[in-house]
């Protein structure tokens, strides 16, 4: 699972997803990838989100966090060390 920009809902939609016991009954092992600094904790870190109050400085940052996520999930998947 990728969180996607860390500065919307992505982070939290994955916390209360993987927290629901429907999900957890799946027998999934999720495997999340995204930046630290958000409410969600992640097996892959690709960097650490820590807003500046700076909207087009946050932006650029959110949008490269959001990409190097994409990146990693596909490097990991094509390695067929998690599935999608």
């Amino acid at each position: 699972v990728t969180l996607g920009d860390p500065r919307g809902i992505g982070p939290e939609i994955t916390r209360k997803a993987l927290a629901d016991p429907r999900i957890q009954a799946l027998g999934i092992a999720w495997h999340v990838i995204g930046p630290t600094g958000t409410e969600q904790p992640v097996n892959e870190v690709i960097g650490a989100w820590t807003p500046t109050g700076e909207p087009v400085v946050d932006a650029a940052r959110a949008g490269t966090l959001a990409g190097l996520a994409v990146m990693r999930a596909t490097d990991l998947a094509l390695r067929g060390e998690v599935q999608g």
